[in-house]
């Protein structure tokens, strides 16, 4: 590589003062962010656990209880039917 001179003054493109800078060992990139570095796949469950509760409170604070479910409506067939989708989801889990 030549480096042209101007009344002794030498002068380099950028690409030869990274080359030169990788040559010598020096770091050529500019300093990291390091505010981001300890966010951890934890801290990430963490946030994701917290949303979900907030959600959870909020359905019950807000929406169940102005749902009037009606239990006295359900007669034995629905309790049947429950009984019977227990007894076969049972059934698959043990088959795998």
């Amino acid at each position: 590589m030549q480096k042209a001179t101007v009344n002794s003054i030498q002068i380099s493109t950028p690409g030869e003062q990274v080359i030169s800078a990788i040559q010598t060992g020096q770091n050529t990139r500019p300093p990291r962010d390091t505010r981001f570095d300890k966010i951890r796949l934890r801290h990430i469950g963490f946030a994701i656990i917290g949303l979900k509760i907030l959600l959870v409170g909020y359905l019950f604070i807000y929406v169940f209880p102005k749902v009037d479910i009606g239990w006295d409506t359900f007669d034995s067939t629905f309790v049947w039917f429950v009984a019977a989708g227990f007894v076969a989801q049972m059934i698959d889990g043990t088959l795998g």
